[in-house]
C-alpha cells in the first residue's frame, strides 16, 4: 500500500528495529535509480499513546458511596423505613454490584432491542437516550439491593442516580489537573519531550534521527456516564478527542483482559498512524531534495531513506491486577500502578516519628532507589505484599529492576508520571 510515492518496508528490514510495537506504521522513501546516490540518515519517529483510568484515579467518590447513599436516604422529605446503617449499605453495594456484574453483564447493553452498534459517543441522539434510560434501569436495580431492606420510589431512585452524574458526588485529586495541563503542553510540543529524553541519557549515537511524541486518552471499565462526569468536574477539556475515550461498555471486554488494551492500540493506531505517515512524507521529501542534492558529489553511492514510525502505549491506574499488570502482560504496553493509598500512609507515619527520628525502612527503600537512578518510582508497601515479599534495600532494589524490564512502574501519584514517560521512552528507544 502506498502512501504519496512512499512504499512499506520489507518485514525483514522492520524486525531489525529494537522494541517494535505489535502496531506501528513504517515507510521507506521510492528508490529512484541513478548512477549516483547518497544516502540520507534514518528518522525513527516514537509516538506515546497514554490511557488513564477514570474511577480512583482521576477523580473519586468524596465521601464514601455508601455514606452518601445513607446520607441522600436520610434528608429525604420522607425518610424510608428500615434505613440499613452506612457500613451495611456498604456491604450490600459491593454484593449488589458483583451480583448485577454476573447476572446482568455489562450494564444490561445486551438486552438493547435494536442493538447499539458502535461506540456511544458515536450514537445518533435517540440511541443515545435508549442507552441513558436502559443504564438507569440497571443502576435502580443496584440501589435497591444496597439499601434493602429499605425501599424507594422510582423518583427518589432516580435522583441518586443523577447525583452520580456529576460534580455532586465526586472529588478530583490535587495532582491530576497540573498533570494533564503539563501533558498537554508536552503533546502539543514535542520539543520539550524530546529535550528531556536527551538529558542524562548515553543514547546510542543516533540522538539526531530520534522524534518523539504523545497524546492521551480514558481507558475505563465504566458505562457512558463517564462523559458527563469528566464535563461536570472541568476534565473533559483535556480529552477534546471524544472518540479517545475507550468504555468497557462500548468495548464488550473489561480490563485485565488483554482484548482490552488490543482494541485501544488498535483504534489508536489507525488514527494516530495517518497523522505520522502525513508527518512522514514531509520530512521523507526534505531528506530526498537534500540526498539529490549531494548526488552529485556522492559518487555512485545508492540513495535510501528509511522514515520508521511506532506507537508504543502506557496504561495509567489506581487497581494493581487491572491497570499496571494488565497492561505490561500485552505486548507494546506499559502499565503504572498509582499507589496513592501508600503515600499517604507513609506520610502519616513520618509524622507519627520523633523530630529527627529515622525510619530505617524508609531510608533503605530510598537507598535502593538512589542506586538504580530511579528516585521518582514510588515502590509501594501493596506492590511488595501482593508478590509476597518484605520490606528491606535489597529486596526493593531487585524489585525496581524488575518492575522497570517488564513495563511496570509504581508512583504515589500523577506527579512523578512525566518521569516515568522519559525512562519509558529511554528504554524504547535506546535499548
Amino acid at each position: 500500500m502506498s502512501h504519496g510515492g512512499l512504499k512499506r518496508i520489507p518485514t525483514t528490514l522492520r524486525s531489525q528495529s529494537p522494541l517494535r510495537s505489535h502496531f506501528h506504521t513504517s515507510v521507506i522513501c521510492s528508490q529512484k535509480t541513478t548512477t549516483a546516490t547518497a544516502t540520507a540518515k534514518p528518522i525513527r519517529h516514537v509516538h506515546l499513546f497514554l490511557t488513564f483510568d477514570c474511577f480512583g484515579t482521576l477523580y473519586t467518590p468524596h465521601p464514601a458511596v455508601n455514606d452518601q447513599y445513607f446520607t441522600y436516604l436520610q434528608n429525604l422529605p420522607n425518610p424510608p423505613q428500615n434505613l440499613p446503617s452506612a457500613a451495611t449499605i456498604g456491604t450490600q453495594l459491593r454484593g449488589a454490584f458483583k451480583h448485577m456484574a454476573t447476572r446482568h453483564p455489562n450494564y444490561n447493553k445486551q438486552l438493547l432491542k435494536p442493538p447499539l452498534t458502535g461506540a456511544y459517543i458515536c450514537a445518533n441522539e435517540k440511541d443515545q437516550k435508549r442507552v441513558r434510560e436502559s443504564l438507569s434501569q440497571w443502576w435502580a436495580a443496584l440501589i435497591q439491593m444496597a439499601i434493602h431492606p429499605a425501599q424507594l420510589s422510582l423518583e427518589e431512585v432516580q435522583g441518586l442516580i443523577e447525583r452520580f452524574n456529576g460534580k455532586e458526588a465526586y472529588g478530583v485529586y490535587p495532582d491530576v489537573v497540573p498533570t494533564l495541563q503539563r501533558l498537554q503542553k508536552l503533546s502539543n510540543t514535542p520539543e520539550l519531550l524530546q529535550k528531556q529524553l536527551l538529558v542524562g541519557s548515553e543514547g546510542n549515537g543516533n540522538e539526531g534521527n530520534i522524534k518523539v511524541s504523545l497524546s492521551f486518552g480514558v481507558l475505563s471499565n465504566s458505562d457512558p456516564r463517564v462523559f458527563t462526569i469528566l464535563e461536570s468536574l472541568g476534565l473533559l477539556e483535556y480529552f477534546p478527542d471524544n472518540h479517545q475515550i475507550y468504555l468497557s461498555y462500548d468495548m464488550g471486554v473489561d480490563k485485565p483482559d488483554p482484548a482490552a488494551f488490543k482494541y485501544v492500540a488498535s483504534a489508536v493506531h489507525s488514527s494516530v498512524a495517518t497523522k505520522l505517515i502525513a508527518a512522514e512524507e514531509a520530512e521523507t521529501a526534505e531528506a530526498a531534495e537534500a540526498a539529490e542534492a549531494a548526488e552529485a558529489e556522492a559518487g555512485d553511492k545508492r540513495k535510501e531513506n528509511k522514515s520508521i514510525s511506532e506507537i508504543v502505549f502506557m496504561h495509567i491506574g489506581d487497581e494493581l491486577e487491572k491497570d499496571q499488570r494488565g497492561a505490561a502482560r500485552v505486548p507494546g504496553w506499559s502499565g503504572v500502578f498509582v499507589d496513592r493509598r501508600t503515600k499517604v500512609e507513609e506520610k502519616e507515619e513520618k509524622k507519627k516519628k520523633k523530630k529527627g527520628g529515622k525510619d530505617q525502612r524508609v531510608e533503605e527503600d530510598s537507598h535502593a532507589r538512589r542506586v538504580l537512578g530511579q528516585s521518582l518510582f514510588h515502590v509501594s508497601d501493596a506492590e511488595q505484599k501482593a508478590q509476597g515479599g518484605g520490606g528491606g534495600g535489597n529486596g526493593n532494589h531487585d524489585k525496581v529492576k524488575e518492575e522497570l524490564a517488564e513495563g511496570r512502574y509504581v508512583v504515589g501519584d500523577l506527579m512523578g508520571l512525566e518521569g516515568v514517560i522519559v525512562e519509558y521512552l529511554r528504554r524504547v528507544i535506546y535499548k
